[in-house]
């Protein structure tokens, strides 16, 4: 039936409701027992493959360097834009230390429904004008 098989998400459950639908009754504990046996354990996955680099891959940031410098060299304008990652607002633990008399206290997990919403960083930088300006927005995901 899964001659081929390596992995699957389908949970124990699930499996043991598809045999029962192709006539093999198996409760979810003789599954877990049978896959054990089998050598299957659950796993995560892991990030070992790496991905082949396209032989183009650096022509696009040399034809924007090239592009950046050409701009600037005639005077104009160029803007550098990036936003970083969202953060929860609220009470929650974050890594570090502070120089406090009292202990610091935090909530123990960090649900939205306990916070005051997301802090969106963005910026924009001038190369022209080394100027930067940075926003802290919370009303939506886009700048």
């Amino acid at each position: 039936m899964f001659l081929d098989l390596r992995w699957t998400k389908l949970s124990r459950r699930q499996i043991s409701r598809k045999l029962y639908a192709n006539g093999i009754p198996a409760s979810k504990n003789l599954v877990s027992r049978l896959l054990r046996q089998q050598g299957f354990h659950r796993r995560k996955a892991q990030k070992t493959k790496t991905m082949k680099q396209h032989v183009d891959r650096n022509a696009q940031f040399e034809k924007l360097a090239q592009l950046k410098q050409d701009y600037l060299d005639k005077g104009k304008t160029v803007l550098s834009i990036d936003t970083k990652k969202k953060e929860q607002l609220g009470n929650y633990f974050r890594d570090g230390v502070t120089d406090a008399a009292e202990p610091t206290t935090v909530n123990d997990h960090d649900f939205p429904s306990i916070g005051h919403g997301k802090l969106i960083p963005h910026g924009i930088y001038d190369l022209k004008n080394n100027e930067a300006c940075q926003h802290l927005n919370t009303s939506s995901d886009t700048s």
